[in-house]
């Protein structure tokens, strides 16, 4: 299971969620099923990319519910931060710091980059991230391209050798991006090789 917090519980950017009875209960669930949680704390993008005491807060808020399941929490995991090394080692740090204080066991982090994040920055080097997430992601200009599928490969064996040895997940594209992608044949046929390519993999 993955669960966002900021489905339920978030005071940030704008946006604004109180509904912890909900977000207890989507824990309840995930973990009476038995299957391991990728838990996504309350810290939106852009709040990621300033520190970690920007969103702090709602941090705490949410680990005083997660705390509960903590041992079927499997990873921490943050998405898509357009930020260099020194400033990810630091908010994981900083994260590392308020799961300490709650009197929790660190736990694994994970982190999603984008194509661009992984091939113009350098966030995803940072020394204490578990594992590096990349999305493996197709312009919907090229949905119709006869060579979607090989491209499509290609970018992902770049960002892996980009990466490196360190252990890695890919997100597929499991989306029609917003409505831009309107040729479900080819939205499917790029679903299968981002499994391969795992798999693959040791």
């Amino acid at each position: 299971y993955i669960l966002l917090q900021e489905d339920w519980l978030i005071n940030q950017s704008g946006l604004t969620r109180n509904d912890p009875t909900n977000m207890q209960r989507a824990f309840s669930q995930a973990a009476a099923s038995g299957k391991k949680i990728v838990f996504i704390p309350g810290c939106l993008t852009a709040n990621i990319s300033q520190s970690v005491s920007s969103c702090a807060s709602d941090i705490g808020q949410g680990l005083d519910i997660a705390k509960n399941y903590w041992g079927n929490i499997s990873m921490i995991m943050f998405d898509e931060p357009n930020i260099n090394k020194t400033a990810m080692e630091s908010f994981i740090t900083g994260f590392n710091s308020i799961v300490s204080s709650k009197g929790l066991s660190l736990k694994p982090i994970g982190v999603n980059f984008t194509e661009s994040q992984i091939l113009n920055n350098t966030g995803y080097q940072a020394s204490n991230m578990a594992e590096v997430g990349f999305e493996a992601y197709m312009d919907p200009a090229m949905q119709n391209d006869p060579n979607l599928v090989a491209n499509l490969n290609n970018k992902i064996n770049q960002l892996k050798a980009k990466i490196g040895n360190k252990p890695m997940f890919i997100v597929l594209q499991g989306y029609d991006r917003n409505g831009a992608w309107t040729n479900m044949n080819t939205l499917l046929s790029i679903q299968t090789p981002v499994y391969l390519k795992a798999y693959n993999d040791s």
